[in-house]
């Protein structure tokens, strides 16, 4: 059993050293907060021994802090949707929903390959700066009474 867990965790430390770097080159300038429903746009390449191997991923934004109280119930959270590796750079495009929430979102990825590899990058490996959204969208929930029937 003891020969078994070392031969696992061998296997796993060969294919994590040897997991694909992902590397976006081109995104929106970071001057300005970007506001819903804009798109941003994104190429990804992966690098590395196995990049070869890659071929689907998904970029996701998440914001970093909670939702402000008149934003409560808006989206901190979404993605590109699977995009297929077709060749060396990718395309990838990720909806700013009009009900995200404002505030500081990073992007992290996950990719598979074609034998259901599953491979984590999380913000710093992406390597991007954090990207602002302002929505000037407001939402305050009504209050809420309940009490119990005799």
């Amino acid at each position: 059993m003891f020969k078994y867990a070392l031969f696992v965790l061998a296997l796993a430390t060969a294919v994590y050293a040897q997991a694909p770097k992902v590397t976006e080159t081109t995104q929106r300038p970071l001057e300005k907060p970007v506001t819903p429903p804009a798109v941003l746009k994104f190429d990804v390449s992966f690098t590395g021994d196995n990049a070869g191997k890659v071929n689907r991923f998904i970029l996701n934004m998440s914001k970093q802090e909670a939702a402000k109280e008149d934003q409560t119930g808006f989206a901190t959270a979404f993605d590109s949707g699977q995009i297929q590796v077709t060749s060396a750079v990718s395309h990838a495009e990720v909806k700013i929903p009009d009900n995200a929430a404002s505030g500081s979102y990073r992007i992290t990825a996950v990719a598979w390959t074609a034998t259901n590899i599953r491979i984590d990058y999380d913000p710093d490996k992406v390597g991007l700066p954090p990207i602002h959204i302002d929505n000037p969208a407001k939402f305050e929930p009504p209050k809420i009474k309940v009490t119990e029937q005799p």
